[in-house]
């Protein structure tokens, strides 16, 4: 039973991480590119603020701190992808070691969590960024 259980987590992890990975060429949310805000009373209304990509495009220091946020998201999903391959190794080699079982689920568990956080930021890599999670991406599974 757990065995089946931790086979279909990973797999229901894959499938939404390739998801998460995917680009959404149809014309979907674009909140990370396009943002307002709301102003006080007083000031008439909503006025545009900077978003992630401009301040990038900038080289400003807005633009170095979504790089740098960007950076840790990415690094805590390539920690995640790597702790579950580890645990899922360990699952294959000794499928009835229920210690084993409860570290992949654990695991399973934090790349999801990682995977969310991840999918959120992807319009705003850096074309260095998008390699490193690609690398990530592709290491997924073993």
């Amino acid at each position: 039973m757990r065995r089946g259980l931790g086979w279909a987590l990973a797999l229901g992890l894959l499938v939404g991480g390739a998801a998460a990975c995917s680009d959404d060429d149809e014309g979907g949310d674009d909140a990370a590119t396009e943002s307002t805000t709301t102003a006080s009373e007083g000031d008439g209304g909503q006025q545009p603020t900077t978003t992630a990509a401009e301040g990038e495009d900038a080289g400003g220091e807005e633009g170095d701190d979504v790089e740098a946020a960007n950076d840790a998201v990415i690094q805590e999903y390539c920690d995640a992808v790597e702790a579950n391959n580890a645990a899922l190794d360990a699952t294959l080699a000794d499928p009835a070691d229920e210690a084993a079982q409860d570290a992949l689920e654990a695991a399973s568990g934090r790349l999801g969590e990682a995977s969310d956080a991840v999918s959120e930021l992807v319009e705003t890599f850096t074309p260095e960024q998008q390699a490193q999670f690609e690398e990530c991406t592709d290491a997924l599974g073993g």
